[in-house]
């Protein structure tokens, strides 16, 4: 199955790459694990401990990353997204309201909607600059905006105080751990 499913525990992947299922297990605090975990868990006739077999605890992890052009960052992701929602019981989204402005059926904006709500947020999507009057952004902790809506962007900004950026900027949050800065996202108005 290709689709991030939201009742699965447990993500098995082949190699890293940044693709809608990686980015909503991140944001739902799974457990994306190599391969190797299903053939040690046959061989034990039972699951053994995920622990040894998620991305990111091997130091081949990172050189798998490097031959496959990643930014040698989506292993650590996998942990501490995990560790984060463990330890604070929170999703990487837990009951944050969050706009998506433009077509969220389409492109990067349908992988944004799917990670937000996969990490326990509620999304509300402002499809027209009429359609503003229609959403509470004024509850929304962060709005993200699809490259040909920047008009819609100008309505919400003026309407509320509220981060504008771009999709970029929740795809690489998820996928860095959270260390990305919100200003190099910030749609300029």
């Amino acid at each position: 199955r290709h689709e991030y499913d939201s009742a699965s525990t447990h993500v098995v992947m082949p190699w890293l790459r940044r693709t809608e299922k990686f980015l909503c297990a991140c944001a739902a605090g799974k457990w994306i694990l190599r391969e190797d975990y299903l053939q040690a868990s046959d061989a034990a006739g039972s699951w053994v401990d995920e622990e040894a077999y998620e991305w990111g605890t091997q130091p081949s992890d990172v050189d798998n990353e490097a031959e496959l052009g990643n930014d040698r960052l989506l292993s650590g992701a996998c942990q501490y997204w995990r560790q984060q929602a463990e330890t604070t019981g929170k999703k990487a989204f837990e009951n944050q309201d969050v706009a998506l402005l433009g077509a969220a059926q389409a492109g990067a904006l349908s992988v944004v909607r799917a990670a937000i709500e996969a990490g326990g947020g509620r999304v509300h999507v402002v499809k027209t600059r009429r359609s503003v009057r229609d959403v509470p952004v004024e509850q929304c902790s962060l709005v993200v905006c699809a490259d040909d809506a920047h008009d819609i962007a100008r309505s919400v900004s003026a309407r509320c105080n509220v981060p504008v950026v771009s999709c970029g900027y929740v795809m690489d949050m998820l996928s860095r751990s959270g260390r990305v800065a919100m200003d190099s996202y910030a749609i300029s108005l």
